[in-house]
């Protein structure tokens, strides 16, 4: 691939303000496929893919041990398929998920209720609560 410095344009009217751009800020342009592109872009490229770079070794390191790890206490799984790990895996998600949901669901419940016996007490206390929400039944039939 060849790489030139795109040309800038200089449509000044006045030269004692023209400024030209850092070096790096200019830019490039690949020839073959045009791409154009600055030399601080792909330096911020090169740093954000050594960052990834860094923390990839870092999560197939600590991958690496507990895999290690559930072999060394439990070397049955070893001996059991993809398919069967890849089941119990899916199983474990979902059984999880759904012990999850079904306690949300309790405590929304018993939030509905409290709000429900709230609501009730304040249409007791408010008269005025009651006549709002017959116009709004009122408004929702016609």
């Amino acid at each position: 691939m060849e790489y030139t410095i795109k040309n800038i344009s200089l449509d000044v009217e006045n030269l004692d303000e023209l400024q030209f751009p850092h070096i790096k800020d200019r830019t490039i342009q690949k020839h073959g496929d045009v791409v154009e592109f600055t030399f601080r872009e792909v330096e911020s490229d090169m740093d954000r893919f050594g960052k990834l770079k860094t923390e990839l070794e870092a999560y197939l390191k600590h991958e690496s041990a507990a895999i290690e790890n559930i072999e060394h206490f439990h070397p049955f799984v070893k001996e059991v398929s993809e398919e069967q790990l890849s089941v119990y895996a899916t199983y474990h998600k979902y059984k999880a998920g759904y012990k999850a949901h079904e306690s949300k669901l309790a405590e929304v419940d018993e939030a509905i209720k409290k709000l429900g016996e709230e609501m009730e007490d304040m249409k007791t206390q408010i008269p005025e609560l009651n006549v709002v929400e017959e116009e709004l039944k009122d408004e929702k039939n016609n």
